[in-house]
């Protein structure tokens, strides 16, 4: 929608692909014969590691690929992930947006700069407030306790936890999905 205030008419890659697919299939095709100048996609996550969605970007030519193809992250550090990584399209033109691009993880932080760069622009919290863009407001801490019940099993969570890592940082075999499991139950327990 904030694309059309610009004049654009952006290619909706979501929900699903019958909805998208014959329309960029034809807009790439467009492109590559000098047909259009502009091509404006908007996709999730979801869709562009998709093999179809990044088989249509393959067909892109090379040479708009390397002059004119312009990659427009948003939450950017959602790319962090190796997962997604490898399908970010490796286009010359790449501008990575988030609030929170950089996390504890080194090793997150360094795929989100090979990709990006390094940041070009940052404009803190502190900032917007001081520019009047944010309305003032004050945190409210209301601390909140487990329940028996729930402490009883935040630790037995926990308890799992510590065997799975103890098993990976030593190098032995661990189970990965359990530990992912045990990870999430216990997220959500907290939440």
């Amino acid at each position: 929608e904030q694309l059309t205030l610009f004049g654009f008419s952006p290619i909706r890659c979501y929900v699903s692909r019958k909805l998208w697919e014959d329309q960029l299939q034809s807009a790439i095709l467009s492109m590559n014969t000098g047909a259009l100048d502009v091509v404006s996609i908007v996709a999730v996550n979801a869709t562009l590691v998709s093999d179809r969605f990044q088989g249509l970007l393959s067909k892109l030519d090379n040479e708009i690929k390397e002059r004119a193809a312009v990659f427009v992250g948003d939450e950017c550090h959602h790319h962090a992930s190796i997962r997604t990584t490898q399908k970010l399209p490796l286009w010359s033109f790449r501008l990575g947006l988030s609030a929170t691009p950089f996390s504890n993880d080194e090793a997150s932080n360094q795929a989100l700069i090979d990709y990006y760069g390094d940041s070009v622009s940052i404009y803190s919290l502190e900032d917007a407030l001081s520019d009047g863009v944010l309305t003032p407001y004050d945190y409210e801490f209301q601390p909140t306790m487990l329940t028996e019940e729930e402490t009883d099993k935040y630790e037995k969570l926990s308890a799992g936890i510590a065997v799975q890592e103890s098993l990976k940082q030593k190098g032995k075999p661990y189970d990965k999905e359990l530990l992912l499991h045990l990870y999430m139950s216990r997220a959500r327990l907290i939440g």
